[in-house]
């Protein structure tokens, strides 16, 4: 249970950002899934920042991205 607590307190005081959002990792199997080249930009969130929340619209889903992420 402690592990679990420690992974969702890291993701509330972190920002993760996948640095190649058209194709984030590399998956292949072998028996098991191994995925590879997964590399995210890790920033600290201010306690009182807004800034980087994403605003919804309709059935839009938030993954933890940046504003701006999906903009093209």
């Amino acid at each position: 249970m402690e592990l679990n607590k420690a992974v969702v307190e890291t993701l509330l005081r972190f920002n993760l950002q996948s640095c190649n959002l058209a194709k984030p990792f590399t998956e292949k199997v072998v028996g098991f899934y191994v995925h590879t080249d997964m590399d995210f930009v890790v920033t600290e969130r201010s306690s009182g920042d807004q800034s980087a929340l994403v605003r919804l619209e309709g059935d839009q889903v938030d993954a933890g991205a940046l504003a701006g992420a999906y903009e093209e």
